[in-house]
């Protein structure tokens, strides 16, 4: 039998999808998801930036000049560049809390050390406050 279309047609046409409609959230109707509130205690264990920022503090408290140290097309090289009043450098790598550098790291820290560079390696606040201590006064 002829078809009734206009023009020709084979195909199905397929049902478009339903619309989404969203429902206002009305508080005594939905339940409310209550969120765990965040340890503080020493069992969280901080991540890098918040460490990093407590360690560039204490070092402007000492006087050192501190750069955020970066090398584009070169991997593992440390985080931060320390200079104290003196000219001496010193390269930090910082860690979140437990953490360890990774084999490319320890061999960028290894290889500056090679060249009498000071570099090194925290993971703690408290470790890097001593070590920045003894920096400054080199």
């Amino acid at each position: 039998h002829p078809s009734t279309h206009p023009w020709p047609c084979t195909a199905k046409i397929p049902n478009p999808p339903p619309r989404r409609v969203r429902l206002p959230i009305i508080p005594e109707i939905l339940p409310v998801r209550k969120r765990k509130p965040k340890s503080s205690g020493p069992a969280r264990r901080r991540n890098e930036s918040a460490i990093e920022k407590e360690i560039v503090l204490h070092a402007r408290k000492l006087g050192l000049l501190c750069y955020k140290f970066s090398s584009p097309g070169h991997r593992g090289v440390p985080d931060r560049l320390f200079f104290n009043k003196r000219g001496k450098a010193l390269f930090l790598e910082i860690k979140r809390s437990g953490a360890k550098p990774t084999a490319l790291q320890e061999y960028e820290l290894r290889a500056l050390g090679r060249y009498s560079v000071l570099a090194g390696w925290v993971s703690s606040v408290d470790k890097a406050k001593a070590f920045l201590d003894d920096f400054s006064e080199i």
